[in-house]
């Protein structure tokens, strides 16, 4: 009798293998095309930041900024790499938004102010403006690469000697006007570049290189040669620049001289800012000179 109880079980059991092994094939294959789904997604993207990438490199303005950079071709192409190379480093883009969040411009200006009150800055905020500072002073190439998954802040340069705090912060909604308190590039693409010879002796050679990207902003980035030593110091000034009739003008090469506008607002070695010519020009193109510092990145974009 027990024999007999039991068999109809074994056989339920033995008849539910079939469907059991069907599910688990459904299963596989659903796993398996999901897996081959997730490879061409990743393949494709790497396929299309490479060509991005190659396509960025051999821009004339890059081009140029980088053969003025290393001068040395082996020394070029080995930066070039570790710089790609951070395009795929997701841990660098997390790490980079963390310490963007304690280490931009703003918080550093605010950490510079409670540090002479109140003594050193918690660890947090120095070790991220020191990582910010690596951004600008090594990875330049892969920031201007990147610029439009970066975000930016109105941050206007204050001089009490010239305006009062109440005229900045008149000035300074009136600039929010124009594109916002927050701006994000639309697009990485350089439209114009100069190059100003800032100092140059038997010791040393300063070239500022000047960027005027798509949407009308400027980038500076500061090359210095000790040649003596045969040494490089390369940094990125970690703000935009621009002007109001800059920013709306829908012919910006036409409109705007970048040689003219180092002419006339920047300082060399040997020669000081003309003030008249300097705010001629600032009223040619709206009355004042916008500036922006990067606080985030969008690692989604």
């Amino acid at each position: 009798m027990k024999i007999k109880k039991i068999l109809p079980a074994v056989f339920l059991t033995m008849a539910a293998l079939p469907a059991i092994s069907c599910a688990s094939n459904s299963n596989a294959n659903t796993n398996s095309n999901n897996a081959k789904s997730l490879f061409e997604k990743i393949t494709k993207e790497n396929v299309t930041i490479n060509q991005r990438w190659n396509d960025f490199i051999e821009s004339k303005a890059i081009n140029s900024l980088l053969n003025l950079a290393f001068p040395k071709k082996e020394n070029r192409e080995k930066y070039i790499k570790e710089q790609n190379e951070l395009n795929y480093d997701s841990k660098y883009k997390k790490d980079l938004k963390y310490w963007l969040s304690y280490g931009n411009n703003i918080q550093s200006a605010l950490g510079s102010d409670s540090n002479f009150f109140f003594g050193d800055l918690p660890y947090p905020y120095e070790n991220s403006r020191a990582r910010v500072g690596q951004l600008f002073d090594n990875n330049w190439l892969w920031f201007l690469f990147n610029l439009d998954k970066f975000t930016f802040v109105n941050y206007p340069s204050v001089n009490l000697f010239e305006k009062t705090s109440t005229q900045y912060s008149i000035q300074s909604q009136e600039n929010s006007l124009v594109l916002g308190t927050f701006y994000t590039p639309n697009s990485n693409k350089i439209i114009d570049f100069s190059t100003q010879i800032y100092e140059s002796n038997d010791e040393i050679l300063t070239v500022n290189f000047w960027l005027l990207i798509e949407a009308g902003f400027l980038i500076r980035i500061e090359v210095r040669h000790y040649l003596q030593d045969e040494l490089s110091d390369i940094s990125l000034l970690g703000y935009l620049f621009t002007y109001p009739d800059l920013i709306s003008s829908n012919n910006k090469l036409r409109d705007f001289n970048i040689k003219k506008y180092i002419e006339d607002n920047e300082d060399f070695d040997s020669k000081s800012v003309d003030q008249l010519k300097s705010l001629l020009f600032t009223e040619r193109y709206g009355g004042s000179k916008l500036r922006y510092t990067v606080v985030d990145i969008n690692n989604e974009k």
